[in-house]
């Protein structure tokens, strides 16, 4: 094939091998070839526009252009932190309402009033199987919602996921009641009061039990529950004398072996918070 070529010469013969160096000699800095700038690298290019443009402080505009990307990153990385907390304060929220605590216990805890008992006092050291016993209003109720409370609204019980936050266990409250009425030949529904991460049974010593049949799914929450070690808190209006009567000595010694049984006192507090 045949290729094209343009040679610039002058009237005595003379040739020009570099045009861009005959204009830059009439024109000063003020021109470069274009054919070179396009095979630079992009901070060569930058640093070739600059020397058109005197008096400009260009590090004074690359820190100013950073200052506002940062300022953006932040103002962006907060509004998202803060979009994160309302997801996991409302879905603390929901999973409280899901535990069915007693609303004027929780209200308690919720404004922080600071209830303090010997029940709550003993919270204070772990124990896997904790029973507060005493008599009515004497906060043990308020201290098993506490314990719960505060275990649900860690933001180390929760992770992130696709659906939003989501709690890393389960917790459950229960009365002695409820637990009574429960279906407890449900093998799924034993499985799910046995392996919640933290389970309160509340007022456990007031059912009917004439043929202790509850008696003994007490015996067996209690058992399973010990041997996998999950936290257990019990209230009930029994001493302890007539609550190993009532659910037996293995129980008692459950809670001896690995727990505590405190008693809170017999003084009412209710109507002093």
């Amino acid at each position: 094939g045949y290729t094209t070529a343009i040679k610039v010469e002058r009237e005595d013969g003379s040739t020009f091998k570099s045009p861009q160096a005959v204009l830059d000699s009439y024109v000063g800095a003020l021109t470069f070839d274009p054919l070179l700038f396009l095979r630079m690298k992009p901070q060569e290019q930058f640093d070739l526009v600059k020397k058109f443009v005197s008096g400009v402080d260009f590090d004074a505009i690359a820190k100013a252009d950073e200052a506002d990307r940062e300022k953006e990153w932040n103002k962006w990385n907060a509004k998202k932190r803060a979009e994160a907390a309302g997801d996991l304060r409302r879905a603390q929220r929901i999973a409280l309402r899901g535990l069915d605590l007693p609303v004027d216990a929780l209200e308690l805890c919720e404004r922080g009033t600071g209830v303090v008992t010997q029940a709550l006092e003993a919270l204070v050291t772990p124990a896997d199987i904790l029973v507060l016993a005493g008599g009515v209003g004497t906060g043990k109720t308020v201290a098993a919602v506490s314990w719960l409370h505060g275990w649900v609204v860690d933001p180390r019980n929760w992770q992130e996921g696709d659906a939003g936050p989501h709690l890393v266990g389960r917790a459950i409250f229960a009365t002695a009641a409820a637990l009574q009425r429960g279906p407890r030949f449900d093998a799924k529904w034993v499985a799910s009061i046995t392996r919640a991460t933290r389970l309160v049974i509340d007022d456990l010593g007031s059912e009917y039990d004439e043929k202790g049949v509850f008696a003994s799914l007490v015996q067996e929450l209690v058992s399973e529950r010990y041997a996998r070690r999950r936290p257990t808190l019990i209230t009930t209006n029994c001493d302890a004398a007539a609550f190993k009567l009532r659910y037996g000595a293995r129980v008692a010694d459950r809670i001896r072996e690995r727990g505590r049984f405190v008693s809170v006192g017999s003084k009412s507090m209710r109507g002093k918070q």
